[in-house]
């Protein structure tokens, strides 16, 4: 019986996390509450996938120059 409560709740749960996920505002909360977290341990590598229309926006020079220069 308890296991199946435990069951039941945690299906509740999962369920308003999904929800919440749904709000872009709250997956990009999520993510850099993740990037804390990991960012606490020196000795782990972050790798972030940006979009290079992101990259040009902040100026940022490299990655996203060669991707302008290929567009030509």
């Amino acid at each position: 019986m308890r296991a199946r409560n435990a069951e039941l709740q945690a299906s509740h749960k999962l369920k308003a996390a999904a929800l919440n996920m749904n709000d872009p505002n709250a997956m990009q909360l999520r993510v850099l509450r993740t990037l804390n977290d990991i960012s606490k341990d020196q000795s782990n590598t972050i790798i972030l996938a940006l979009p290079l229309e992101t990259l040009t926006a902040t100026g940022v020079q490299g990655i996203a120059s060669m991707a302008a220069i290929k567009k030509k």
